[in-house]
Order: structure tokens, then C-alpha cells, then sequence
């Protein structure tokens, strides 16, 4: 998790009190990025996450043990994906929607970078709990929390031959179908190259100008850019598009 700066001003002792707190009982965690923008209130704190099965699985396995452990009401919420640039206006304007966000590592680091981040390690370095998380998973301003991985998905009453590779997904001749694709370089990027026959591991360092010419090429055909996780499974179920990944 991570602690946004009060406009580029170090935050109240108050506030790294209950920060250590929360650390305490969500550093159990794995995988993922989440991050503190600012507490609207030190009984109730509001956490913007992909929403989903990812509400009620935050809430299993954080939101209530932290209410218990603090008296403290955690509520998720859903939002934008990847809104750093929602947070910064919150931090420039010191209008807080949220107290906490879920994000990637390098939306994290984007907005560590302009200085809008506060260290959530406490005094004297983490405590028991955040130790627990590998240090490749956690930095001054992050802590895991999730792994995920992305798989395509299609409605097995529409597509009756699909797509198995990156290739055949970009082939909209020899596998028709309505498609959906992810609004973010995540994930969407790495797909394109692959697409564009670069093997898994010989993506990096990323050639974004090939990467760009695949996606040029199937785009006109991309009916829907989906920009959460939870909107994915909504698409199937309405019949909206007949493929998509997620």
C-alpha cells in the first residue's frame, strides 16, 4: 500500500499511526499494488479496487480482519483503472474520493516519481507482517497484495472455432467474432508483439514501434476497449463481443 503526500506536504503522526496499523493486518498479502491516497476519517477508510470478485475477496481477507484488529470500517469501491491521474488531481486539490487504490507498480512509480507518495515502511523498517512479502514485491512505497494472469475467453455459443494463440486472436478472417481488448499498454502490448510472431521471451526490452504496427492492424476490428477487470465478464454474459482476454 502506499501513503500519498497532503499536496506534497508530509502527512500528520496521526496518520503513519494508523498507516502502521494497516500494515499490520493486510501484510499477509502476496502479490499486487495497492496504494493510500488519504484518510477522510481515521475510523473509515474508502479503497478503490478493480472491483468484481476482487470486492469480496479484499473484504474476506482484508477489509474485515482490518476492522476487527482497528474498529476501522474498510470499504472497497470500484474505479477507474490505473487512475493516477484521479489521484494526482485529489492530492493538487485536497479533494479525496478514496483513501486507498489499488494499482500497478509502474502507476505506482509514476506518481512516487512527482513526489505524491509517502513511505509506508515505519519507523525502524517493516514490521513482522510486511517481512512476510518478498522484498522483490515490496519498496519504500509498495506492497503486494495479488497475483493475476490473463487468459482469452469467448462464448462457446458463438465461436465455435478459437482462437489458441496471439496469432490467431489477430486473424479476424480465419476466426471471426466480436472482439474486445484491454485499454492499457499491460498485457496489450506484449499481446501485440506476440501477434506479430516476437517469442514470450524475447519481449523485452519492449520494440513499442512493431508493437504499434500490430496493433494498427486489428484495432478497426476491436468493437469494444475494456477498461476493468469486472466489465470483461459483464461482455460475455450480454453478448456484447464473442471474444475478448482477461
Amino acid at each position: 500500500m502506499y501513503q500519498l503526500k497532503d499536496n506534497k506536504k508530509v502527512s500528520s503522526t496521526t496518520r503513519r499511526q494508523f498507516l502502521q496499523s494497516s500494515i499490520a493486518v493486510t501484510g499477509i498479502a502476496v502479490i499486487g499494488f495497492p496504494g493510500i491516497v488519504r484518510s477522510a476519517s481515521e475510523r473509515k477508510i474508502v479503497i478503490r479496487d478493480p472491483g468484481g470478485p476482487f470486492t469480496p475477496g479484499f473484504a474476506k481477507a482484508f477489509y474485515k480482519p482490518f476492522k476487527e484488529a482497528t474498529g476501522i470500517t474498510a470499504v472497497g469501491v470500484q474505479g477507474q483503472h490505473e487512475p493516477t491521474g484521479l489521484i494526482r488531481a485529489m492530492v493538487e486539490s485536497k479533494n479525496y474520493t478514496w483513501d486507498m487504490a489499488l494499482l500497478s507498480k509502474s502507476s505506482h512509480q509514476s506518481l512516487v516519481n512527482i513526489g505524491y507518495l509517502e513511505p509506508i515502511d515505519p519507523k525502524g523498517g517493516p514490521g513482522p507482517q510486511l517481512s512476510q512479502i518478498p522484498e522483490n514485491m515490496r519498496t519504500e512505497f509498495l506492497m503486494g497484495t495479488d497475483v493475476y494472469s490473463t487468459l482469452m475467453a469467448y462464448r462457446t455459443d458463438v465461436v465455435k472455432k478459437p482462437p489458441k494463440t496471439w496469432k490467431d486472436f489477430w486473424d479476424v478472417s480465419a476466426f471471426p467474432g466480436i472482439r474486445s481488448m484491454r485499454k492499457h499498454p499491460f498485457d496489450t502490448i506484449e499481446f501485440a508483439l506476440m501477434a506479430d510472431g516476437v517469442a514470450p521471451d524475447a519481449l523485452y526490452p519492449i520494440d513499442f514501434d512493431r508493437a504499434f504496427r500490430s496493433l494498427d492492424r486489428i484495432k478497426k476490428d476491436v468493437d469494444i476497449w475494456w477498461t476493468g477487470g469486472a466489465q470483461t465478464s459483464q461482455l460475455l454474459k450480454t453478448g456484447e463481443v464473442d471474444m475478448l482476454y482477461t
